[in-house]
């Protein structure tokens, strides 16, 4: 049996996968000091492992990671016993790219640069 905390929405855990450290300390430092708990990671693999230890209310899945496609893990969180609110950031602008990702699971669509208020709408109306 796996690991995993059950009272997830009460500790408001957040999950960010985005390849760019940068990007990841900044959404950390974000929501941390609005009071979330926050575990950033960098590639697919290590979000699955995140995901199969801890259950996440939301996750911020960067689009394109290093060598990588971020809705390549949907099919691994529609697995989980939970749903979480899945919002993808991007900075791609190709429109087909962009009705695919319209057309998956996620509840959100961030484009890069983001802002502030846009990552807390997020992580307030999930």
């Amino acid at each position: 049996m796996r690991n995993v905390k059950s009272e997830y929405e009460e500790e408001k855990n957040v999950l960010v996968v985005d390849d760019e450290r940068d990007i990841g300390f900044l959404m950390k430092m974000l929501l941390v000091s609005e009071g979330y708990a926050v575990t950033a990671v960098q590639n697919l693999s290590q979000a699955k492992a995140a995901l199969q230890e801890n259950q996440y209310f939301v996750v911020f899945l960067d689009l394109n990671l290093t060598n990588e496609f971020g809705l390549d893990l949907l099919p691994f969180i529609n697995k989980l016993e939970y749903d979480p609110c899945i919002a993808v950031i991007t900075a791609q602008k190709d429109k087909s790219l962009i009705d695919k990702v319209e057309e998956s699971e996620v509840d959100y669509l961030i484009a890069k640069p983001f802002n502030k208020a846009e990552i807390l709408n997020v992580v307030t109306e999930a």
